[in-house]
């Protein structure tokens, strides 16, 4: 698997979504779950793995004790984690990598990293290529966003 970074770089990656009955394995980008029965005393070098329709405000466990967040896309038509990168980045602090997963298209590219995420788990190098050039397809925002960009009405006043 390649993990396409938003700044361009590429990690090849063995990302692991456990279920809840699969044990630690110590393996690097390993994720959990919130039922799973590791959640309390996970070690901090484990990622959390959210269903998109867990509304992460009400979570639990506190996700930024977790060293990355897997969000996922079932379909390019269901936008619900984009909603959840925002609610981890702006009202929860999230710092650490958010990890989109699942259905990704180039046209979406920009919005994902304006909502927060900066990691793509991809299945091959012909797709990060794909999804990087939508990247910067936008130089200017009309709304405010997780990376605190102003927004284009705020620069055209204060300028």
């Amino acid at each position: 698997m390649i993990l396409l970074h938003a700044d361009g770089s590429r990690t090849t990656a063995d990302l692991r979504l456990l279920g809840t009955e699969d044990a630690l394995t110590g393996i690097a980008w390993e994720a959990i779950g919130p039922d799973h029965p590791a959640i309390d005393d996970a070690p901090a070098t484990v990622g959390l793995h959210l269903p998109n329709d867990v509304d992460v405000e009400a979570l639990a466990t506190d996700p930024t004790r977790f060293a990355f967040v897997v969000l996922h896309f079932p379909a390019f038509t269901d936008g619900r984690a984009y909603s959840q990168a925002r609610v981890l980045r702006e009202r929860l602090g999230y710092q650490g990598p958010i990890v989109a997963t699942g259905e990704l298209l180039q046209d979406q590219a920009c919005y994902l990293k304006r909502c927060g995420f900066d990691t793509f788990a991809l299945p091959d190098n012909e797709a990060a290529d794909t999804l990087a050039r939508g990247f910067n397809d936008f130089t200017t925002a009309y709304q405010a966003t997780s990376s605190a960009e102003l927004p284009a009405y705020r620069r055209r006043r204060a300028g």
